[in-house]
């Protein structure tokens, strides 16, 4: 079978929570629309399992533009604060 790469995902935003390591390691992920206005949890269970550790290179996370700074700060997403930009979706 050919291998089909995850380039990109949309969480729709009725995802209220998002598994231990639910994209890490998708090395080809350059970009995750995250629609929910409401953080969804997304706790890590190790350091190194967080839900979107070892992605492409400059993947981007875009989320609601006036929930930019409730992702930057809420556990499980903080530590892509640098990732994550607002979109008016």
């Amino acid at each position: 079978l050919p291998d089909f790469p995850l380039r990109c995902v949309s969480i729709p935003d009725s995802v209220t929570k998002i598994g231990y390591s639910a994209f890490e390691s998708c090395r080809s992920l350059k970009e995750v629309y995250c629609k929910p206005i409401t953080p969804p949890s997304a706790l890590s269970f190790a350091p190194s399992w967080g839900a979107f550790d070892n992605n492409a290179s400059g993947r981007t996370i875009y989320v609601p533009a006036n929930s930019v700074e409730a992702y930057k700060i809420a556990p499980g997403w903080s530590e892509y604060a640098n990732a994550i930009v607002g979109k008016d979706f």
